[in-house]
């Protein structure tokens, strides 16, 4: 019995994760930053859905860069970091409700000081929700 349970779960599961779109980014940066403290900046749940949020990431990760514009109405931005190793966004697994099963992150295995972050672009009209939570519109 516990058998067949585990088999139907799996099952389940492995049927959600064919009805996904893969969804990729319109735009995406990477990058490394030396200092650890700076990974505060990070948003909260990795989501940024304003400008002004965007502007105030841009400017602790990328000081010497003006930040890009960023249409928050139709679109956001997913941030994901990763401590002593380059990361970048490659693209998120969306089911039917437009919600977001699975980010997929690429990391190297090479070493680097402090971290590596990675932000990426995409577009509303296919994700409403992330990690569970509705993506605000601010």
């Amino acid at each position: 019995m516990r058998f067949g349970c585990v088999l139907l779960a799996v099952m389940i599961l492995t049927a959600t994760d064919l009805r996904a779109e893969s969804v990729k980014p319109v735009v995406n940066w990477s990058g490394t930053v030396k200092e650890l403290a700076k990974q505060k900046a990070l948003p909260e749940h990795g989501l940024v859905v304003d400008q002004k949020g965007f502007v105030d990431l841009w400017k602790a990760w990328r000081p010497n860069e003006e930040a890009p514009q960023v249409d928050f109405s139709t679109h956001f931005v997913v941030v994901r970091t990763a401590e002593g190793r380059f990361t970048f966004i490659a693209e998120l697994q969306v089911d039917e409700n437009g919600a977001a099963l699975l980010l997929t992150a690429r990391g190297s295995t090479v070493y680097v000081e402090g971290f590596g972050y990675g932000l990426a672009v995409f577009p509303r009209d296919k994700v409403k929700t992330f990690a569970g939570r509705p993506i605000k519109r601010d």
